[in-house]
């Protein structure tokens, strides 16, 4: 079963967070994540000094961290990254900020898997 956790606005969490399922993130989070899910953090959220893996990121809010998404991170107008993100894809709107490192992964699934001209 799938779980769901959030995080208020005025709360913090700081450590480890693991599972399979969705964050809600409109308070604060930092520290180490392996989530199969989503961290959607909301407007007002911060997540801060984060690193790990997780399946699904939106942003609303503000993210600081190392993070591998296995699937698209999404930048939502007003929302800002700054780090290293590992990910599938990356979808910004407009007004969004991104400052760091971005290593996108090519899609195995385009030509069979091979990739172009091999």
């Amino acid at each position: 079963a799938e779980g769901f956790l959030q995080v208020g606005r005025g709360a913090s969490v700081a450590g480890r967070v693991t599972g399979r399922g969705v964050v809600l993130l409109h308070g604060r989070l930092s520290g180490e994540i392996a989530l199969e899910g989503d961290l959607v953090i909301a407007p007002g959220g911060e997540a801060s000094d984060l690193r790990g893996r997780l399946d699904r990121l939106r942003i609303e809010g503000r993210c600081r961290g190392s993070l591998t998404v296995t699937g698209p991170v999404e930048l939502a107008r007003g929302a800002s990254f700054e780090g290293e993100v590992d990910a599938e894809q990356l979808e910004t709107s407009e007004g969004a900020r991104f400052e760091g490192v971005l290593r996108i992964r090519p899609d195995r699934t385009v030509g069979g898997g091979a990739p172009e001209g091999s």
